[in-house]
C-alpha cells in the first residue's frame, strides 16, 4: 500500500471533490499556497534544509520536511503542517 502513489490510485479527481465540497474559498486559497510553497526548493531549503522541490524528494525527505513544519518555531508553518495533516486525516 505504501508503495503505490496517488497517481496510480486515481485519487486526483476524488481529493480534488473533496476539497471543493468540505472546504471554503479561503481554505481553499491557503492550501494552495502550501502546495506552490512546497514546490519551491529555495523555500523548502529556508524552512527544512531541504534543497528540492516536494515532488521531488523521496519518502523519508519529504517526512523529514513536513515533521520540521510540525516542529517549527515559525506559528505558520505548524498550522500549514495541522491543515495538511487534518485534510490527509479526513479524506
Amino acid at each position: 500500500m505504501f508503495t503505490t502513489g496517488a497517481a496510480q490510485l486515481g485519487l486526483a479527481g476524488p481529493l480534488e471533490e473533496a476539497i471543493l465540497q468540505v472546504s471554503d474559498e479561503a481554505s481553499r486559497l491557503q492550501l494552495q499556497l502550501i502546495l506552490d510553497l512546497l514546490e519551491h526548493g529555495l523555500f523548502n531549503q529556508v524552512t527544512t534544509g531541504l534543497w528540492a522541490p516536494f515532488s521531488e524528494l523521496d519518502l523519508a525527505a519529504r517526512t523529514t520536511l513536513l515533521q520540521s513544519w510540525a516542529d517549527s518555531r515559525i506559528p505558520q508553518a505548524r498550522q500549514w503542517f495541522q491543515s495538511l495533516k487534518r485534510l490527509g486525516l479526513f479524506l
